[in-house]
C-alpha cells in the first residue's frame, strides 16, 4: 500500500535525484499530520534503514525542522514548519482572495472550510488553507501542507472533474488507489463514473471516502483563465442530514462563485 498523501516513484523517476534529500522530504512528508513518531516506525513505513533515519532526523532537529522528546524519544515536526505555513498563506494570492469568503461561509454553516489546490504533479489535492468549524473531533485531520490522492477527496474530485478531458484521460490512470475506507472508489472505471457525475451537478462529495467519520463537500473555483485550480469544501461529521447538505451546497456555491470572480478581476 502507498503511503498516505504520497506519490510512488519509479527507480527511473528517482534517477538523478539527491538521495539524502529526498529521503529527508520522505519523513517530513510521514510525519505531516501525526503527533508523535519512533524512528523504527518512520524507518519501516519509509523502507530505509533506521540509522540512516536518525541521521537525516538529527540534521533536520538541528534547522528546527524536528522536533524531538528526549523522555520519550519520539520525534514530530519542529517549528520551523509554523513559520513556513504562516508566510506561504499570508503571501499566497489565491489565499487573500479566498480568505474573507471562507470567513463568510464559515460564519454561515459553523463549520470547518478547507482550501485546496491541485499539486504540481497533478496528482494530489493540497491544503492551502483551513478555518476549523465546532466538531473538535476534525480538528487536525487534515492540516494546512497535507495532501490527499484525488480520488479519496471531495475538493480533488471537483478539481479533476473540471479539468479538461484529455487531461483526467492522462491523470486518472496513474493514481494509486489506496483504499481508505469501505467507500473510497478504487478503480478507474469508478472514477470517472464519479467524475461525470460532478461535472453534472456542480459540486463534489466525500461521505466517509477519505476518512469514516467524516463528510465533505467541495465545489471547483477557477482561475483567471477559467482552469479549475482550486477547491472550496465543508467537513463535517457523518452522518449529514440531507437538509443540511442542502445548507452546505447553497453556501458554498456562493462561496466558490465569489472567489472565482475575484480571482477573474485578478
Amino acid at each position: 500500500m502507498a503511503k498516505r498523501g504520497t506519490t510512488q516513484m519509479t527507480g527511473r523517476d528517482k534517477a538523478g535525484l539527491n538521495q539524502s534529500v529526498y529521503h529527508a522530504l520522505e519523513i517530513i512528508d510521514y510525519l505531516t499530520g501525526k503527533d508523535w513518531s519512533r524512528v523504527k516506525d518512520i524507518a519501516q513505513a519509509l523502507g530505509l534503514d533506521t540509522a540512516r533515519v536518525h541521521r537525516l532526523l538529527n540534521t533536520m532537529l538541528h534547522m528546527d525542522y524536528i522536533e524531538y522528546d528526549p523522555k520519550t524519544r519520539l520525534y514530530r515536526l519542529g517549528m520551523k514548519f509554523y513559520s513556513i505555513s504562516y508566510h506561504m498563506s499570508k503571501d499566497h494570492s489565491l489565499v487573500n482572495v479566498a480568505r474573507e469568503h471562507m470567513e463568510w461561509a464559515a460564519g454561515q454553516l459553523c463549520e470547518t472550510i478547507n482550501l485546496g489546490m491541485l499539486s504540481s504533479n497533478h496528482m494530489e489535492m493540497t491544503h492551502v488553507y483551513r478555518l476549523d468549524g465546532n466538531a473538535k473531533a476534525l480538528q487536525g485531520l487534515s492540516p494546512i501542507g497535507s495532501s490527499k490522492s484525488l480520488h479519496a477527496s471531495a475538493i480533488g474530485k471537483a478539481i479533476l472533474a473540471f479539468r479538461p478531458l484529455r487531461e483526467q484521460q492522462g491523470i486518472v490512470p496513474r493514481l494509486d488507489y489506496v483504499k481508505y475506507t469501505d467507500t473510497t472508489i478504487c478503480t478507474q472505471e469508478g472514477l470517472l463514473e464519479e467524475l461525470g457525475a460532478v461535472a453534472e451537478q456542480g459540486y463534489a462529495v466525500d461521505d466517509g471516502e477519505y476518512h469514516k467519520d467524516m463528510f465533505c463537500i467541495a465545489y471547483p473555483v477557477f482561475s483567471a483563465g477559467g482552469i479549475a485550480e482550486a477547491g472550496i469544501s465543508v467537513t463535517t461529521l457523518r452522518p449529514c442530514p440531507p437538509e443540511r447538505q442542502e445548507q452546505f451546497k447553497a453556501v458554498l456555491a456562493q462561496a466558490a462563485k465569489r472567489i472565482s470572480a475575484a480571482l477573474k478581476r485578478g
